[in-house]
């Protein structure tokens, strides 16, 4: 681990931090062998913080995994700041707006009552892994 330390500060690359739950990764063992820890992180240079000043981890709760994703959110549109707005991107971007739009439509048409309980159970799957221990592993 101290070689991957070192690795990163050779390279100049940071830790960006989170926002979330502090832990990334459980053994989701039932007993003393319980043990969690914030395994996974994202990184970057200076350069890349200075391009993108807003950025944000999020630690998001785990669906089936012992792992929790992470989303990095940098707060701009990357089809904006590109500079390849000229019209073959446009277009493609305008085909893919729409086809987002249209997919929602469709999803909310026939899956409404599907998406609230999968949002009800999302949430308290969440409120689990913010007080995970090794006596609510069978819950979670």
């Amino acid at each position: 681990m101290e070689l991957f330390r070192e690795a990163l500060e050779d390279c100049y690359l940071n830790d960006l931090g989170y926002v979330g739950s502090r832990y990334s990764w459980s053994n989701k063992h039932q007993d003393g062998g319980f043990t969690k820890e914030r395994l996974h992180k994202a990184i970057a240079n200076q350069s890349w913080c200075d391009l993108f000043q807003t950025v944000c981890v999020h630690v998001l709760a785990a669906q089936t995994s012992d792992h929790k994703p992470l989303i990095v959110s940098c707060g701009i549109s990357a089809w904006e700041e590109s500079g390849l707005d000229s019209s073959p991107i446009q277009g493609a971007r305008k085909k893919l707006e729409q086809c987002q739009t249209d997919l929602r439509g469709w999803n909310k048409r026939k899956f409404w009552k599907t998406e609230e309980e999968v949002r009800k159970k999302s949430k308290q799957r969440e409120a689990l892994q913010g007080r995970e221990n090794s006596y609510n592993q069978e819950e979670i």
